[in-house]
């Protein structure tokens, strides 16, 4: 008997060390849209990405391999946690 799919959201943040930090970032972010299997919400302090573990975990090491094989420091900042949140939704805070 095979196990439901297990969906996890994780949140995603790229800190390029260099001056220009917009270009990789978008090209970051573009990438990941690109990737089967995943949902992607980008906001102004990060980007989460949704969808089932191993999509999201295959999703994030094929972009993050890419951009720490570049020619840039940088830093990546990810946290997952096992819930299917409405990433594309604002939280109500009542």
């Amino acid at each position: 008997m095979s196990q439901p799919p297990l969906i996890v959201t994780t949140e995603v943040s790229l800190y390029p060390l260099r001056e220009n930090v917009e270009p990789p970032i978008i090209a970051f972010i573009h990438a990941l849209r690109a990737q089967p299997g995943i949902e992607v919400m980008t906001n102004a302090m990060s980007t989460q990405v949704k969808g089932p573990f191993e999509d999201v975990q295959r999703a994030l090491a094929t972009c993050m391999r890419d951009v720490l094989a570049g020619p840039d420091s940088v830093v990546f900042v990810t946290k997952t946690l096992n819930l299917d949140l409405a990433i594309d939704e604002v939280p109500g805070l009542e």
